[in-house]
C-alpha cells in the first residue's frame, strides 16, 4: 500500500508517521500467516510516498488435507487401471471413470484458485500433468481392448517382452505325444493378448515412477518456497515493528 498526497510536494508537506508500522490491531487470520510488514519511505515527483509492504503466506494445512491428499489418491488409482485384467471387462470403465474423477476435481480447483493468467499456479499444473497422464492411459486401453477383440487369439510377432520358459524331459507314450502335439504347440503360441497383458505390468511401474518423480518435484518446489519466507514473524505474528520518532527541524 502506498500513501502519497496528490496536491502536495516535498516542501508544502513532509510525509511520515513516527510509529512505523503498528501491528498491535492485527487479528491472526485462518488462510493466511503475516511473515513480516516493512516501511519505505522516499521522494517521487516531488513528492513523499511512503510504502507499507505486507508479506503472506498461504497456510497449507487446509489444501494439503483437502486438495494434495485426495489427488494423490486418484493419481494412484489411475495407475492401477494397469493391474485390471483384460478380460475383466471394466478394464474401460474404470480408467473412464478416473479420467472423470480428474475432470471434476479439476473443475473444483478452478473455481477456489484466481484466475490468473500471468502466473501459472504450480498447482494446476501438478494437476494438468496428471490429468495428462490419465488421458494416455485411457487411450492406451481404448487401443488394448480394439487389438484384444480383433486380434486377441492370433500370434504375436513382437516377442520382446515373452518370459522364457524352461522344458523339463518327461517320459510319456508315442500314443500320447501324437494326440496332444497340436494342443502343447497352441498353447506355446505367442499370442496378442498374452503380449498386452504383460505389457500392462511395464506400464504400471513406467507410470509409478512418472508419479513419484513428479509429486517429488511438486513437493520440492513448495518446500523450497516454504524455506525462502522470510521468518521474522514465526515466533510472534503480532509482533509490532516499530521505527524511532524522527525529529523535524523547520
Amino acid at each position: 500500500m502506498t500513501y502519497y498526497a496528490a496536491d502536495e510536494s516535498v516542501t508544502s508537506l513532509e510525509l511520515d508517521h513516527y510509529r512505523g508500522v503498528d501491528m498491535s490491531e492485527y487479528t491472526e487470520n485462518p488462510s493466511w500467516k503475516m511473515m513480516a510488514a516493512t516501511r519505505k519511505r522516499y521522494i517521487k515527483d516531488n513528492n513523499w510516498h511512503v510504502d507499507i509492504e505486507f508479506k503472506l503466506q498461504r497456510r497449507a494445512n487446509f489444501a494439503l488435507f483437502t486438495l494434495v491428499t485426495p489427488l494423490i489418491m486418484l493419481a494412484i488409482l489411475n495407475i492401477s487401471v494397469f493391474l485390471v485384467p483384460i478380460n475383466s471387462g471394466e478394464k474401460g470403465s474404470y480408467s473412464i471413470t478416473i479420467f472423470l474423477s480428474y475432470g471434476i476435481f479439476f473443475t473444483v480447483i478452478s473455481d477456489t484458485l484466481p484466475q490468473n493468467s500471468l502466473q501459472i499456479s504450480y498447482f494446476v499444473l501438478f494437476i494438468s500433468i496428471l490429468l495428462c497422464l490419465s488421458v494416455t492411459s485411457v487411450f492406451y486401453t481404448v487401443i488394448q481392448a480394439k487389438i484384444v477383440a480383433t486380434h486377441g487369439h492370433k500370434k504375436c510377432p513382437i516377442t520382446c517382452l515373452r518370459k522364457t520358459r524352461t522344458f523339463q524331459n518327461q517320459v510319456s507314450p508315442v500314443d500320447h505325444n501324437i494326440e496332444t502335439g497340436n494342443t502343447e504347440k497352441e498353447n506355446n503360441e505367442y499370442t496378442w493378448e498374452q503380449f498386452l497383458s504383460q505389457l500392462d505390468t511395464y506400464f504400471f511401474v513406467t507410470f509409478l515412477l512418472a508419479l513419484v518423480f513428479i509429486s517429488g518435484i511438486f513437493f520440492a518446489i513448495l518446500a523450497r518456497h516454504i524455506s525462502d519466507a522470510d521468518p521474522s514473524f514465526d515466533d510472534d505474528p503480532l509482533t509490532t515493528i516499530r521505527t524511532q520518532p524522527k525529529t523535524t527541524i523547520a
